[in-house]
């Protein structure tokens, strides 16, 4: 068998060189004219970097991997920077396009749509192909995605009540106002409704068409990218630069809260500036410059993918090179039980994957007897299937197995009938429920919960928690390779990490806030007795002809009561006191709750509710990100288990379709369920052009209940998954086979001898396995 191979005999020992130079042979057609055939010498041109025929010179030293690797970090931070900064923009959208959050949602799930539809072709075609090609057509579908998001900014008409409203249509005029709509009236019928692109949700699906090409652009950088940096790079240098791959990619959704944060400063008509503006950043209604994010994140992704776009279809490196002696091995003539024995070789050679594993009932029943990453399950089954589809020997990590990657419907019903790799499947979906829904409106949660302005809420969620949950996936790495846990053992470590969690999410009914006493929606008027009588309109604001969808808030110093305007308060004078301060005079509804004269009327101003006094949003964020920080600690031990409940031949395609069921359980609908929960707790919806318009008012008592309960709910699922994936373990019929297995040797240690010799230039693969039984 060994003799078909160039370089390999039976009965002598060929040395490096030899073999080398037969498989360093390069064709004629990539040979220059008067150049030897020896491969220093050799240039290919099709090696370097650039696009089509232009390939300048100062490039030629830019294909390598190191190049690629910065190149792929830079474009991961920025494919994960948009989940980011939409999330940072969920209320800002909110108003200028009055949705609610279900709809929102519903947005943001049309990004998984995109990237379940185009990964299965996008992972098959791609990986035959170029990669960086196929890369750049990817990040250029972002960047087109990316620009679709800001267009409805200047196409669509702003009706926004907040960029500059007249401060006269605030006070209560008794006039027949056409231009405000007051309880009860059509407003489809007010002024700048008539347009037809303030009709409906003209604007939907713009943004739909927007994160579609956004999810399926992302598809390439996430599936083409680690396998095609596990090419060209020796295995033992492989999980460290697709760790910083990683590590880049959690980078991303800090710099788009960053982003959002900053960009949220500044109003959305900063190229109008000459238009008087009356409230600032810490307003609840103030719309900030939420398109500038989009067209700055589409500009840097379409010059990644120019990047990319040069990269050539194999990164500059030679068969002979240092990464190819690292996968090549000597050949010996010693005998062992009439066969051939794979010696180590001396330094100088390629050196040899010699596994030499004794075999224990601890070890088959957890099918690893040390801990490895995912990482490198899937790229050595990778490695072994890539290297051996044009060769008649199966690579050894198909030696104990009947399925093969190309019997894709037996390998798919296999996993799809593993008890324990699906209910595995289940919990990590359970997880990932509850952190893609909460981060989604984490910056709504806390800006609505704990009254904080918009910037302040992106940052507290980008800086500090996020990153919490990234350096807990870390912690989880090193705490499984530290204590060389088992399925049993991490899975019985998950479990009381899920009830600390648990514990945390119930805090979250005692660190929330109380409502604010605003007029009307909290507490009644103050001529209203009966609490179930609230109503905006009252006697003191009768005829006031007041818009029912203009919220600018006012608060009364005296009673610490807020009215949704001044003209909901029954004021009538407004008094300039500077170009941030304003006074209301003369304001009926707050005359009333103070018992005193017009002459004596403590003055209203605005904008802004009354200070909420409330201290809860320190213990909040420390115990969500405690909560957060656990959650990433699980996140390895699953993976482990999810890959060593499969066959090693199965555990790439079992790690692709964990995701995609992680992304159909998990990604895709939790956002839109917790919209919807958000939604609920709505207390006030205004109407935009004779439609349900966003939310004004947000209950925050009952958002927290709600999003307490719902994160309950999914917890206590998950609970119940996890006992029963632990029942499972136990009853693991493996284990029994392993156990009989041991039984029958009548005490003898099992050893097996596995190697495989790779010979790349022909693309071949050599497996031998060498079983012996030695007395204990």
């Amino acid at each position: 068998m060994a003799s078909n191979i160039p370089g390999i005999f039976k009965n002598n020992v060929t040395t490096y060189g030899e073999a080398c130079e037969e498989e360093c042979q390069i064709p004629e057609n990539l040979k220059l004219q008067g150049i030897s055939k020896t491969t220093s010498e050799i240039v290919d041109y099709s090696l370097y970097c650039g696009i089509y025929k232009w390939r300048p010179s100062c490039l030629r030293g830019s294909g390598n991997i190191i190049a690629f690797l910065a190149a792929a970090c830079f474009i991961s931070c920025l494919q994960a920077s948009f989940s980011g900064y939409t999330s940072s923009q969920v209320t800002t959208l909110e108003k200028r396009f009055a949705i609610g959050s279900s709809v929102i949602g519903m947005i943001n799930s049309c990004f998984e749509v995109g990237y379940i539809c185009s990964v299965i072709y996008v992972s098959y075609v791609g990986s035959h192909g170029r990669v960086p090609l196929w890369i750049s057509i990817g990040l250029f579908a972002m960047s087109g995605g990316a620009f679709l998001w800001s267009l409805p900014h200047f196409i669509f008409f702003d009706r926004s009540r907040t960029s500059y409203i007249s401060l006269n249509e605030q006070l209560c005029i008794l006039s027949n106002n056409t231009s405000t709509c007051t309880e009860g009236c059509d407003d489809s019928l007010l002024p700048g409704c008539s347009e037809s692109s303030a009709i409906g949700y003209a604007f939907l699906p713009v943004f739909i068409v927007a994160q579609l090409l956004i999810g399926a652009g992302s598809s390439p950088i996430l599936t083409l990218t680690p396998p095609f940096i596990d090419d060209h790079v020796p295995s033992s240098k492989a999980p460290p630069m697709i760790a910083s791959l990683y590590a880049a990619a959690a980078m991303g959704p800090v710099m788009g809260f960053a982003l959002g944060a900053f960009l949220l400063r500044y109003p959305a008509d900063v190229l109008s500036m000459n238009k008087p503006f009356t409230i600032g950043p810490g307003d609840p209604e103030w719309i900030g410059a939420w398109w500038g994010g989009f067209i700055l994140l589409g500009i840097l992704v379409f010059i990644g993918g120019v990047i990319l776009l040069m990269f050539p279809r194999k990164l500059l490196e030679l068969p002979c090179s240092d990464h190819s002696q690292s996968k090549k091995m000597a050949v010996t003539n010693a005998p062992l039980n009439n066969g051939y024995v794979f010696g180590e070789s001396t330094p100088m050679r390629p050196q040899c994957n010699h596994i030499n594993t004794t075999l224990t009932t601890d070890v088959l029943a957890d099918n690893d007897s040390e801990y490895q990453s995912p990482w490198s399950d899937f790229s050595s089954s990778r490695r072994s299937q890539r290297r051996s589809q044009n060769s008649n020997f199966k690579p050894c990590s198909q030696l104990d197995s009947k399925s093969t990657w190309d019997d894709f419907t037996t390998v798919l019903f296999s996993l799809v009938r593993n008890k324990i790799y699906i209910v595995a499947c289940l919990c990590i979906s359970t997880e990932m429920f509850i952190v893609i829904g909460f981060a989604s409106f984490l910056p709504k949660y806390l800006e609505m919960e704990f009254r904080i302005n918009k910037s302040s809420s992106s940052l507290i969620a980008g800086g500090l928690i996020v990153p919490c949950g990234a350096f807990g996936i870390l912690v989880g790495g090193f705490i499984l390779n530290r204590f060389q846990l088992r399925r049993i053992g991490a899975i019985r470590f998950v479990l009381v990490l899920n009830l600390l969690i648990l514990a945390c999410i119930c805090s979250f009914l005692f660190l929330g806030c109380q409502n604010p006493s605003i007029a009307g929606l909290t507490v009644p008027y103050s001529d209203e007795f009966i609490p179930s009588s609230l109503e905006l309109s009252s006697q003191c604001n009768t005829g006031c002809s007041c818009d029912k969808n203009e919220w600018s808030p006012v608060c009364h110093l005296a009673s610490d009561t807020t009215f949704i305007s001044p003209c909901y308060a029954g004021c009538k004078e407004r008094f300039i006191v500077n170009s941030s301060m304003q006074e209301f005079h003369k304001c009926a509804c707050a005359l009333r709750s103070t018992n005193a004269s017009l002459s004596s009327l403590p003055y209203v101003t605005t904008p802004g509710e009354c200070d909420l006094h409330c201290s809860t949003l320190i213990p909040f964020v420390i115990v969500l990100t405690f909560s957060l920080f656990l959650t990433g600690v699980i996140q390895n031990p699953l993976l482990m288990v999810t890959m060593r409940s499969v066959d090693h031949n199965q555990r790439a395609f079992a790690l692709g379709l964990k995701f995609v069921i992680v992304r159909f359980l998990a990604n895709l609908p939790s956002p839109i369920v917790y919209g919807r929960v958000i939604d609920g707790a709505c207390r006030f919806w205004r109407s935009e052009c004779g439609r349900i318009g966003d939310c004004a008012f947000v209950d925050v008592q009952y958002l927290s209940v709600y999003m307490t309960g719902l994160g309950m709910v999914v917890k206590c699922f998950g609970l119940l998954f996890y006992f029963l994936l632990l029942y499972f373990l136990h009853h693991d019929k493996s284990a029994d086979n392993a156990s009989a297995f041991i039984n029958n040797t009548n005490g003898n240690n099992i050893t097996i001898q596995a190697v495989c010799l790779h010979h790349e230039a022909e693309d071949l693969e050599v497996s031998t396995i060498i079983v012996s039984n030695t007395s204990s």
